[in-house]
């Protein structure tokens, strides 16, 4: 059974030879590896850090110091640890170096086995999306496979609300641009609806997120896609003037000039498009 004890033995013959140094030379303040009896500690202790990552296999470390001999454990660890590397709150982080060489290290299908895995119904494409993490959005999905059209349940914060939709879906309702474009070019579906029927780019404009929304246009979404209640784009975006005439503009129902003031806000000067039929 794993113990202090053996813990303790185990670190002190490890350091000794690939550190060079005794670990009862070291005192109780900087031995912080060998005074804390919780696995996860160990694991992410300063020491362990600076000591055995730059020297050390972590999948070795995984089987000898943590005693996962089976590579179920050994995946299970590396899925527990990617999802709470993907649900950092700052966007545009990225994964940290012993966890990509942990993924790194093992073969593609497994690779893509973790990160097809949810948890809360909920892949790690899905959470890095919705946190905007671009450079990890990209790393589950060229190196390790991830399918980008694979669904996680979101919570709508207004209505408490469950629906099941796609990475890119979760980006626009964040408004994570460079998330969405990267997705976008990765070929995921622009107009992945949910199971509510609402596509990206209406739910993009229900959150007036009018970069996202032009980006999506420009990439062929269809803003004339209503939801399993009817409800258009047009609709989603009577908050905004701006968002409303944008969409006018490319129904071509108006013509719409946009010129950039000098605070950067968009200025638009609307005429009636001589080739369009107002509808009464």
């Amino acid at each position: 059974m794993l113990n202090e004890s053996n813990i303790r033995s185990k670190c002190n013959l490890c350091i000794c030879h690939c550190a060079g140094f005794w670990l009862d030379d070291i005192s109780p303040a900087e031995s912080t590896i060998s005074y804390v009896t919780s696995v996860n500690h160990i694991f992410r202790s300063k020491l362990l850090e600076r000591v055995f990552v730059p020297i050390l296999d972590m999948s070795l470390f995984d089987k000898w110091i943590l005693g996962k001999t089976d590579a179920g454990s050994l995946k299970d660890a590396i899925f527990v640890d990617l999802m709470k590397e993907c649900a950092r709150p700052e966007p545009g982080a990225a994964l940290s170096y012993q966890l990509r060489n942990r993924l790194d290290r093992l073969i593609p299908c497994e690779r893509k086995e973790i990160v097809s895995r949810v948890k809360d119904g909920c892949a790690p494409l899905f959470v890095a999306s919705l946190h905007g993490h671009t450079e990890i959005v990209d790393y589950l999905v060229t190196v390790c496979g991830a399918d980008t059209e694979q669904r996680g349940l979101y919570e709508v914060p207004d209505d408490r609300s469950v629906h099941c939709v796609t990475a890119l879906w979760v980006a626009a309702v964040h408004g994570r641009l460079s998330v969405l474009k990267r997705l976008v070019e990765l070929g995921a579906d622009v107009n992945a609806a949910s199971d509510s029927g609402s596509t990206p780019v209406r739910s993009a404009c229900f959150m007036t997120h009018l970069d996202i929304v032009q980006y999506l246009v420009d990439h062929g979404a269809d803003i004339h896609k209503p939801n399993i209640n009817g409800g258009t784009c047009l609709i989603n975006s009577i908050e905004s003037a701006e968002l409303c005439l944008f969409l006018l503009s490319v129904s071509g129902f108006y013509k719409v000039l946009t010129c950039r003031s000098s605070d950067g806000k968009f200025n638009f000067l609307k005429t009636n498009h001589p080739n369009s039929v107002i509808p009464s």
